[in-house]
């Protein structure tokens, strides 16, 4: 059973991003608050996901320059580097 509030103080625009976000997924803004502190809590951290895999994608492409910047290039590593920045950029397609 709920039987206490927290109150914050955000800004106008912040707090019409939330309603109109509650309002678009037909829930209302205090579940919506509750479940993005409950995530947080658990570590799950909103964007996490997308940061990593695209940190990963910039390391695999500064790899490739780094490895092509260097002649002469060395055929092993030009594929060893082709090759996981075109799986880190499929991966970054993918994600939501």
């Amino acid at each position: 059973m709920k039987d206490t509030s927290i109150r914050i103080r955000i800004s106008s625009g912040e707090k019409k991003r939330i309603v109109d976000f509650a309002s678009r997924a037909d829930r209302p803004v205090s579940e919506i608050l509750r479940q993005a502190a409950a995530d947080v809590i658990q570590g799950e951290v909103p964007g996490i996901n997308r940061r990593r895999i695209s940190a990963n994608a910039r390391r695999s492409a500064n790899y490739l320059l780094d490895v092509m910047g260097k002649p002469p290039i060395d055929a092993a590593k030009f594929r060893d580097a082709a090759l996981r920045l075109r799986a880190a950029a499929s991966e970054l397609v993918q994600c939501p």
